[in-house]
Formats: C-alpha cells, structure tokens, sequence
C-alpha cells in the first residue's frame, strides 16, 4: 500500500508539475523567487519562511530546472494521501482532496501544499488525544507556511473558540493596514520578517471575488444541515473546524482575500475530518459533501479557463 501510494504521487505530481507550469497562477512567481535565492546578487522584496529559503539553497545543487517546485508538490500530495490511508473512507478522502484541494494547493500555493499535509498529520495526532505531537507538528509547518499556526486555536474548548475568534475579526476591522505598520516601527526587522507581516499588509486592500463567497456560503448551508447532525459526528474537532470556517465566512467581508486564503485551510481540513468521522451508511451526507465538491471544483475549474 505505501509503495503503491508513494509510485502514484511521484505520476500525479509530475502531472500537476506540468499544469501548474502552464496554468498555475502561483508557479512563475515562484520560479523566479527560487531562482532569485540561489544568486549572489539577489534583490527580492517577498519574504518567504526560512526553511523555504534554506531548502531553495540545498536543492540548488541539483541539475534540473525548478525541482524544489516539484519537489514541494510531491511530498505535498504524498504525506496528505499517506495520511489518508490509515483514516476511515480512504478513497472517499482522496476525492473530497481532488476536488477541493489539489487546484488551491498543488495547482497554486505550492508552500502551503506542504504545510497543510503536516496540518493533517498533526490533526491525526490531535484525534487520537496527543496534544504534544499535534503543537510540535504544527509548528515544524508552519516554518514552510507561517499561517499553520492559526490551528493551535483547536486545543480550545468550542466555545473560548467563538469568542477569541470573533475578537480577532472584530480586532482587525479597525484598520489593521495601520496596525502593521506599528508594529514594524516597534519591532526588529527579523521578528516583522518571520511572522511574514509584509505579505499580510499586501492581502488587506485587495477586492472581493463574489463567485468564491457564493461557494463558500453555499459550503456553509450545506455544512450546516451535516453538523446539525450531532448523532454522526464522533469527534468534537468536527464542530470546532466548522466554527472557524463558519466565522471565517464573514472575514470574507471585511478582508476578501486575507479570509478567502484562511477559509480554504479550514475548510479542507473541515471536508477531510469529516470524511474520516461520518458512517458509511450516511447516504444523504455523503450526496451532499460530493455535490458540494463538485460545485467547488468547477468554480476553481471556471476561474483557471477564464483567467486564460
């Protein structure tokens, strides 16, 4: 099983290698970022983790071009579908992830592909009651994606969830352009740098795009018939992923494209849990959860074939 699994993600990662060259909005700018790191003379105003850096350096010594693309989307692809494997309804999670996952991820945000399949794993470890290897796991990802550790708000009781979340969106309605750059003036430059807060400040002024919270709202009525459902969720984490993407839903209004990136984590994370906690013999959740996925598929799908 994992041989076979490890043999199809090295095919389907060189497939999407190949159209994310093409059609990935994401793919040139990291070319050219990569490229960029392993010169002498580098000048380049984006700011990645330092393990993405450090790792650009190691792979810069292997003679083919863009391989840390690849390489990013490989183990990727491979950790989230090796998780899969030892979770209930293993092929059924691999769509939800097809469907949903793949044309965000291994399609577009590549480095983040990486920290949500050790968000997975991590998620696996929080089920099975071991909170040390949950905050020991999310932290290892987030030095590939700083926003990984948004999801140490789960070792919170539901409620203390709502609150401090709501306060978050309530804290940064007020003009966080402004607040970011107090704290650049207050802080040193490689605190301000780690944290990424400069490619925070670039997402905050951007415009909304009404096809993706018309998916996502429509994500939130289906979701809400499925968790109305008590008697078919066995795992409490359920209920607080679906909080998080429920109020991520109106950050949407206030910083479209800040929540619109925030809500995707959440909501894969959301489809895959609830993948592995629903029976079987479910069939009105599982015609639902695969509408659904469909529906978000082809939106992605639309917006690639009209962007080109």
């Amino acid at each position: 099983m994992k041989f076979s699994i490890l043999i199809f993600s090295l095919f389907a990662s060189y497939l999407l290698y190949l159209l994310s060259s093409i059609y990935g909005n994401d793919f040139k700018g990291y070319e050219s970022y990569f490229n960029c790191i392993i010169t002498t003379d580098c000048i380049n105003s984006y700011k990645t983790e330092v393990l993405t850096d450090l790792l650009a350096s190691l792979f810069s010594f292997i003679p083919i071009d863009n391989f840390i693309i690849f390489f990013y989307i490989f183990i990727g692809l491979y950790l989230k579908i090796l998780c899969f494997s030892y979770n209930n309804n293993f092929k059924y999670t691999i769509f939800l992830y097809a469907m949903c996952g793949v044309l965000i991820l291994e399609f577009n945000q590549i480095r983040a592909s990486v920290a949500i399949a050790i968000v997975v794993w991590a998620i696996y470890y929080l089920r099975s009651g071991n909170k040390l290897i949950f905050i020991a796991l999310i932290i290892f990802s987030s030095l590939f994606h700083i926003s990984s550790l948004i999801f140490l708000i789960l070792l919170f009781p539901t409620s203390l969830i709502v609150l401090v979340y709501i306060a978050i969106l309530i804290f940064i309605s007020n003009d966080l352009s402004s607040l970011l750059t107090t704290i650049k003036t207050i802080t040193t430059d490689g605190l301000y740098d780690f944290f990424r807060l400069d490619n925070l400040n670039s997402y905050l002024n951007k415009q909304s795009n009404h096809s993706v919270v018309n998916v996502k709202t429509l994500g939130m009525m289906i979701f809400t018939f499925l968790i109305i459902n008590y008697r078919y969720i066995k795992k409490k984490i359920v209920i607080n992923l679906y909080v998080l993407y429920g109020i991520s839903i109106f950050g949407l209004f206030i910083y479209p494209e800040l929540f619109s990136r925030v809500s995707d984590m959440f909501l894969l994370i959301l489809l895959i849990n609830l993948s592995w906690s629903i029976s079987n013999s479910n069939f009105l959740f599982f015609f639902l959860l695969t509408l659904y996925a469909v529906l978000y598929f082809i939106s992605g799908l639309k917006s690639i074939i009209f962007t080109y």
